[in-house]
């Protein structure tokens, strides 16, 4: 519903805390393994004047499960879960974070231990001399000068 049909504040929080517990004591019926790795409240993730937006729970899913291709494309498929018969490449399968850590990389060293992509709006803003708006999260990241062919 466009404006809920939960009054915000104790009932809420209530209803969303029930969804999730069950969220996460949800089991394949095949194997008994948990299917969801964890269920995010915005405020755990987000952050921002814009957080008022985002879902009310965010999900991250075991690393064999995912979204169903039919739902990627809007659909609800018959069953909670469905086998799986193509093969997952290059696509956002709701992964949890704490997994899907990334890979950085720069044609430059940078000077801060563990980069975030949250960092790169603020590197940007920085490389190309413009004041880096408030409400950017992320740090400018310190890259070092590019050392040319022969020494130069």
């Amino acid at each position: 519903e466009g404006q809920g049909v939960v009054e915000p504040g104790e009932e809420f929080r209530e209803l969303v805390d029930a969804i999730r517990a069950q969220i996460l004591a949800y089991r394949d019926p095949e194997t008994g393994e948990s299917v969801v790795q964890n269920v995010y409240l915005p405020s755990s993730i987000y952050s921002g004047d814009q957080i008022e937006h985002a879902g009310d729970l965010q999900l991250s899913f075991k690393s064999v499960y995912r979204t169903s291709w039919e739902t990627s494309l809007g659909a609800v498929p018959n069953h909670v879960l469905v086998a799986n018969l193509k093969k997952w490449s290059g696509d956002h399968s709701a992964s949890d974070a704490s997994d899907t850590a990334g890979v950085f990389i720069c044609n430059r060293s940078i000077k801060e231990d563990h980069p975030d992509i949250l960092d790169i709006a603020p590197t940007l803003y920085r490389l190309f001399d413009v004041e880096i708006p408030a409400e950017v999260d992320g740090r400018p990241l310190t890259l070092t000068k590019r050392s040319r062919p022969g020494g130069e």
